[in-house]
């Protein structure tokens, strides 16, 4: 519930370059460390979080390619308790106007 409520923003450093995955074909993989700041009702026990993800991805064309995320984030307690994790899993596609922009669904 609390997860429902509570929106998170993360940094991600993402380890390959997002531009890159559009002239590639077929499989590969992307990876990333993520900085999280808590925001809502996790801000009162939180003070922030740290995680890694990793995103394979399947390039259908130069155009489009379909996508899944999935990692794992943990929020550091402010009293020095043991926090919260939070493993996020998305699926969707990409698709590339152009070969610098995407737009995620």
């Amino acid at each position: 519930m609390l997860f429902l409520l509570t929106t998170i923003i993360m940094i991600s450093a993402k380890a390959q370059d997002d531009k890159m995955s559009a002239s590639s074909a077929g499989f590969h993989f992307l990876g990333g460390i993520n900085l999280a700041l808590p925001v809502g009702d996790l801000s009162d026990g939180s003070s922030f979080g740290l995680g890694a993800e990793i995103m394979p991805e399947y390039n259908i064309s130069s155009e489009a390619s379909f996508l899944a995320t999935t990692g794992y984030t943990h929020f550091f307690s402010k009293d020095g308790g043991d926090g919260v994790g939070f493993i996020p899993v998305l699926v969707g596609a990409r698709f590339y106007p152009t070969p610098i922009i995407f737009c995620r669904r």
